[in-house]
């Protein structure tokens, strides 16, 4: 039996006359699990749902959860310009109820507000509702707090009269009312100013303009080390817009950043905030490695050499920045300027690969697989060169190195070890010094050298890079043959009793 518009707004004034309105809220919430969502699109539009916010307001717990899944459905199924329309009073009380699940329930509402234009237009009139989500940015849940960033982040981000609106007062004044209770709430307010700065420069020029960029870009100096990493963290997320890496060059912030690794000594706290200053630069590097070598030498130069540095936090920092900035053609071209230091650097590399901590070896061999993958629309000659040559200076027989690590017991040995003879198997030279090491074929064909699902699979991809590679019909025919049935037989092919049998009978 359909239920009808009169059904449901029957339940709803049951609900609103009982002393005891959760069994009439259950009821309601059966029926509501059984209609399609364009039925109560159709019949929620004639409903006033001000009775199940009024149910909000009760000690049971029970009946809050159950009003909130209710009203929940109710407002999902209905047109966000409906919601704000009808019922700006109680999403703004409702936003202030302790649950956190009602929180999410408002904000999920304000959320689809700003994709909604005509809805947006009513929402931006509320400024006593935009000033309580910005309060929630505060809440102690993580939950309604990275909601309300998103909220306010996404009106921010909508245009530039929006921006505007949440970066004056008085909502400004609330934004930074809720940034002073405390550093990790603070946090969160910059995460919604880096944003805003990182769309657009009429953004970035707003957020510096009301001092909330200036602000962050001190607390990255400052003498907290916590707060310092969380400043670079954003800081690093701002530069990968191009306007907010010019902003941080012409501020002399990214100077003042590189004296922190080239004159470590002048910071009493170096250690610490190393590895988020190496994190900043791998990613600039990253995205513009010729520039940043070359206008920043004393970084590159730090970098390099911080691989054999005897600190183990400021080795694993050098080695995952090395990686950034090699990872692209781009980043290993600019490398290949630093002579002889970025050879010294990998030799240093291979080392660390034979013989140092797990930890340390595994994130060598990741480093090494970064400076020799190419990807295949990069296949020019001068990288095959430049990797073939950086590949002889890991050890004096780098393949047998890396072969018998990938032999070793340890799997995250073993896996690095093969992620980084699968680079090596689809560059040409690679290919070339495999198929000529004695055994290593052998090797290749037998499955039984790994049991383990994550082992199978890197062994496959090892294959695998080998078939599919521009250099595969330069292989020895029988060899490729064997590989090509490896290849389509999968990671985890088992010869049946029958073929063995009949192998040995042979």
């Amino acid at each position: 039996m359909a239920v009808s518009v009169s059904d449901l707004a029957a339940l709803l004034q049951n609900i609103s006359i009982s002393s005891e309105p959760k069994s009439g809220l259950d009821e309601l919430k059966n029926v509501l699990s059984t209609l399609r969502i364009d039925h109560i699109q159709n019949a929620g539009g004639e409903l006033d749902l001000r009775i199940l916010f009024d149910c909000l307001n009760s000690s049971s717990k029970e009946q809050v959860e159950t009003s909130s899944d209710v009203l929940g459905r109710l407002l999902a199924a209905l047109p966000a310009t409906v919601n704000i329309q009808r019922y700006p009073t109680e999403l703004d009380r409702a936003l202030n109820h302790p649950t956190e699940a009602v929180k999410l329930l408002v904000l999920k509402q304000a959320e689809r507000c700003i994709t909604d234009e005509n809805a947006l237009k009513i929402l931006k009139q509320h400024s006593g509702f935009l000033k309580n989500i910005i309060s929630c940015i505060g809440c102690a849940e993580a939950a309604p707090a990275a909601a309300a960033v998103r909220v306010v982040t996404s009106l921010a981000r909508h245009g530039h009269q929006e921006a505007l609106l949440v970066l004056s007062p008085p909502l400004l004044d609330q934004l930074r009312q809720t940034m002073a209770t405390s550093d990790v709430v603070r946090y969160r307010g910059y995460e919604v100013a880096v944003s805003v700065a990182c769309s657009s420069r009429e953004g970035m020029k707003l957020v510096t303009d009301v001092g909330l960029l200036p602000a962050l870009v001190q607390e990255a100096f400052g003498q907290d080390i916590l707060v310092q990493l969380n400043a670079l963290e954003l800081l690093t997320t701002l530069s990968q817009s191009d306007h907010g890496f010019d902003h941080l060059e012409s501020e002399g912030v990214t100077q003042r950043l590189e004296k922190l690794v080239t004159a470590p000594d002048e910071h009493p706290l170096h250690d610490y905030i190393l590895p988020g200053v190496m994190k900043f630069f791998g990613q600039v590097g990253h995205d513009r490695p010729e520039h940043v070598l070359s206008r920043y030498p004393g970084f590159a130069r730090a970098a390099l050499a911080m691989v054999g540095h005897q600190e183990l936090s400021r080795r694993l920092a050098a080695l995952d920045t090395v990686a950034c900035l090699g990872m692209t053609a781009a980043g290993k071209r600019a490398l290949s300027t630093l002579e002889p230091a970025i050879t010294d650097c990998v030799t240093e590399i291979g080392r660390l690969a034979q013989n140092a901590p797990t930890e340390l070896r595994v994130r060598a061999l990741d480093t090494l697989t970064q400076l020799l993958q190419i990807k295949a629309a990069d296949l020019t000659d001068d990288l095959l060169t430049l990797t073939r040559t950086w590949f002889a200076a890991v050890a004096p027989q780098p393949l047998d190195m890396i072969w018998s690590v990938a032999r070793q017991p340890f799997l995250d040995l073993r896996l690095g070890a093969l992620r980084l003879l699968a680079v090596v198997a689809a560059l040409d030279w690679g290919q070339q010094m495999m198929v000529q090491r004695a055994g290593f074929v052998e090797y290749l064909l037998d499955r039984s050298t790994e049991s383990s699902k994550e082992g199978r699979d890197a062994k496959y991809a090892l294959v695998t890079a080998l078939v599919t590679s521009r250099g595969a019909a330069q292989l020895p025919a029988d060899l490729l043959s064997q590989l090509t049935t490896y290849h389509e037989q999968g990671a985890f092919y088992v010869r049946a009793q029958t073929e063995v049998a009949l192998e040995e009978s042979s």
